[in-house]
């Protein structure tokens, strides 16, 4: 639930920012979209391999994957 609702807000806002960019801010976007989900991917490894985490919730993973998804 949160984790899609962030993908969304991430995705309309990159596309936001393509349609103003010129050919060197449209290359540095998408890195900028690789970054947060290669950070994604960090979080999900930390989530699922730290003790703190495993009497959380679905929905406070799903938030706090939201969370690190929009970290920057």
């Amino acid at each position: 639930m949160y984790l899609e609702k962030a993908k969304r807000i991430l995705d309309k806002e990159y596309q936001t920012q393509r349609a103003k960019a010129d050919e060197k801010g449209l290359i540095l976007i998408e890195e900028k979209i690789v970054h947060s989900y290669q950070v994604l991917g960090a979080g999900n490894m930390i989530l699922k391999n730290e003790k703190i985490y495993e009497k959380c919730s679905m929905e406070e993973i799903d938030l706090l994957k939201a969370t690190v998804l929009l970290h920057d």
